[in-house]
């Protein structure tokens, strides 16, 4: 071992800057920083000694424990292989073995030695037979590759193979995890992600990646906490532990841990808008719109990230500041037909309904077959005084979606606000028909069976509107059909 070793590690940090030729005193920095502080740290180190050292292969060797320490156990080993290629004799892995690994608590021997990447120090089966026979099975799989660019399922036999040949090699077993995965052969992908873990315990990029397709949650979050025991600094393994905690229902765990990541991860915006939206499913909405307003602020030409902030105040019943983040929206996207729905209904609350109808009628210019653009353009037709357009549209729009119940309902309630009784009845039962469980079609009915003075079928249909919806019980005494029924005991019962 160096006796640069035993020197504080400030005076280290400060003779490195004095002395930054000397080789030696770049290993022991990061050495000590990689024991004392954390490997992500003493991989830093290793960058800035390599803008001087460009192709050292202790410098190499001690970059691929930091890796491997990371997680990072298939780009280790390739480095790790690269440099001792290039070193004669086995004088760099004596170093490597004796001096730079007990620094790296979470590397064992064993992987360090996993004939994937490193030479063999045995005397009967030397390095290069195991790796010219390797080399020729991995040629054959990068042509099988390049052969099935886009049939991936044709790699997954000469993968096996590869596998069954050379059962030492980890990250073999790591791509054919990957590739079931992706093929969705979800079992076989979870059989070779643990024997990925059982060849190599501490490869912490099988324990995320398993964890993303464990059906059991309690078992994937076990499986990312074991990750982040091995490699705790990995931000997507981080994210995605804290996606399950929020998941599972455990919401201040999942947001703190999520709060956890680095304000510079690629990360840190979606574990923002993670929390954001864990406050909007619990309906704490304040606290919802206080977090997506981070996301905006640091995404501001991220459309979908101002939608969903509007849509927070929406919920809150702010309209006006909801209104004006769907504006931000179609100001970046002028055809994002979500914002220019959401846009119409905020203008509908405000009282606005022209504006809506405008909005609604250029939104469906772009989106034509978009069924909740002509049931909410119906809506601000009627509310604008204008039923007999209300009609027509949601006719047209029946000529498309024939079997759209809410259609069938909402022009039953137009005919029978434009007095077209027999028209009403006949839409609504249209909607019942198609969905039994549209309880204002039953309400539509009864007041229809009201005015017509058929008591009986009136009754047998609100009763069937107030089963279905209880809260339609204390509006019978407001409906203007029902006046003469009010004090009829059997509607009396109805409404309490």
């Amino acid at each position: 071992m160096s006796f640069y070793f035993d020197i504080p590690i400030e005076e280290l940090h400060q003779t490195v800057q004095e002395n930054p030729l000397e080789i030696d005193l770049w290993l022991a920095l990061i050495q000590r920083v990689a024991k004392e502080d954390s490997p992500e740290s003493a991989l830093e180190e290793v960058f800035l000694a390599e803008d001087i050292f460009h192709e050292n292969v202790e410098l190499q060797a001690i970059k691929s424990l930091c890796l491997m320490s990371l997680g990072e156990t298939r780009e280790g080993h390739e480095l790790l292989q690269q440099s001792l290629r290039r070193s004669p004799g086995d004088e760099v892995v004596d170093r490597l073995v004796s001096e730079f690994l007990p620094n790296f608590s979470n590397v064992s021997q064993d992987l360090l030695f996993n004939p994937y990447a490193i030479r063999e120090r045995v005397v009967d089966q030397p390095f290069e037979q195991a790796f010219l026979a390797r080399l020729e099975s991995t040629i054959e799989l990068i042509q099988a590759y390049n052969e099935n660019e886009n049939r991936p399922e044709n790699l997954v036999q000469p993968l096996e193979q590869h596998v069954q040949n050379f059962p030492n090699d980890i990250n073999a077993k790591l791509d054919l995890a990957r590739l079931c995965h992706n093929l969705a052969d979800i079992e076989k992908a979870r059989k070779f992600y643990q024997l990925v873990i059982e060849a190599d315990p501490l490869c912490a990029t099988a324990y995320f990646e398993l964890a993303t397709i464990d059906p059991d949650i309690e078992r994937a979050i076990e499986l990312s906490e074991k990750g982040l025991d091995l490699s705790p600094r990995f931000e997507c393994g981080r994210y995605n532990y804290a996606a399950l905690l929020l998941k599972s229902g455990m919401l201040e765990e999942g947001r703190n841990e999520m709060l956890r990541l680095p304000a510079d991860s690629s990360f840190y915006v979606s574990g923002l808008e993670a929390i954001a939206n864990s406050y909007g499913d619990e309906g704490t909405f304040g606290e919802a719109a206080k977090f997506q307003g981070k996301v905006v602020a640091l995404s501001k030409n991220n459309a979908e990230a101002w939608n969903c902030y509007g849509h927070f105040f929406a919920q809150m019943g702010d309209y006006v500041t909801a209104l004006e983040q769907f504006d931000k929206v179609i100001q970046l996207d002028s055809e994002h037909i979500d914002a220019l729905h959401n846009r119409a209904l905020m203008l509908g609350q405000l009282g606005r309904s022209e504006d809506a109808v405008h909005v609604l009628r250029y939104a469906l210019t772009i989106s034509p077959n978009e069924e909740s653009l002509w049931v909410n353009l119906g809506i601000e037709l009627n509310h604008s005084d204008r039923n007999l357009e209300a009609i027509q549209v949601m006719k047209d729009a029946l000529s498309r979606h024939p079997e759209h119940a809410r259609m069938w309902l909402n022009l039953g309630s137009f005919h029978y606000q434009a007095g077209q009784f027999e028209e009403s009845i006949e839409c609504s039962r249209k909607a019942i028909a198609i969905d039994p469980d549209k309880a204002l079609a039953w309400w539509n009915i009864a007041c229809v069976e009201a005015r017509f003075g058929k008591r009986e079928d009136c009754l047998s249909s609100l009763l069937e509107s107030v089963t279905r919806r209880p809260d339609l019980a204390g509006m019978i005494a407001e409906e203007d059909a029902f006046q003469p029924y009010l004090k009829d005991p059997d509607f009396a019962i109805l409404m309490n």
